[in-house]
């Protein structure tokens, strides 16, 4: 069994192979030049990579042999005409059929069809304290997904300055988990972010 590693950079991605005992390394790439290249996963056979570019935006870049790419026609997207924007995806999490991204700004999408087409999660992306969310250091991002491999409705998902949300039915409604984690940016009104 062969070891593959998807390296993302600013400026592309390079793919390296190693054998089972991974001491020698075939790097190939760049990939994607000159497009930073943020997240990636497989799901089954299919490999799926976050590219992000500040002339056309964030995409999904998909590909069944590392070789051959293409973009997802309806990747993650904010309503048009909202006061949301996507800038790019910080983490693809694949799992038991169903294809997650977290984003920038802030935000949650499930895919059940392999990546090609998106649904956000409104539990999450509207949440009561959304307007008091505040950016950090790598800005307003959704950058961990875990999924519970015995309870499929289960969730958490980290947003950077905000704290760790988790959902028990399948993303309908979240809670804050941040019990024991310091604050950074307090809120007066929600107690529950500004972790």
């Amino acid at each position: 069994m062969s070891t593959i590693l998807v390296i993302g950079t600013e400026k592309g991605a390079w793919i390296a192979r190693s054998d089972k005992s991974r001491s020698k390394w075939k790097v190939d790439g760049p990939i994607f030049k000159g497009w930073k290249v943020t997240a990636a996963t497989r799901d089954r056979k299919r490999w799926l990579l976050g590219v992000a570019s500040q002339v056309y935006g964030a995409t999904i870049q998909a590909s069944d042999d590392l070789k051959e790419w293409r973009q997802l026609p309806k990747g993650p997207a904010y309503a048009e005409g909202g006061k949301r924007k996507l800038t790019q995806i910080w983490r693809i999490h694949a799992d038991d059929g169903r294809v997650l991204a977290g984003v920038d700004e802030a935000g949650l999408f499930g895919s059940g069809d392999r990546g090609e087409t998106w649904s956000p999660f409104d539990g999450l992306n509207e949440h009561p304290t959304r307007d008091a969310w505040q950016p950090g250091n790598g800005g307003l991002c959704a950058h961990s997904i875990l999924t519970d491999p015995k309870n499929p409705q289960r969730m958490w998902c980290g947003i950077s300055a905000v704290g760790v949300w988790r959902t028990d039915d399948g993303g309908k409604t979240w809670r804050a988990k941040n019990e024991g984690v310091p604050i950074i940016l307090e809120d007066k009104t929600h107690k529950d972010i500004g972790y």
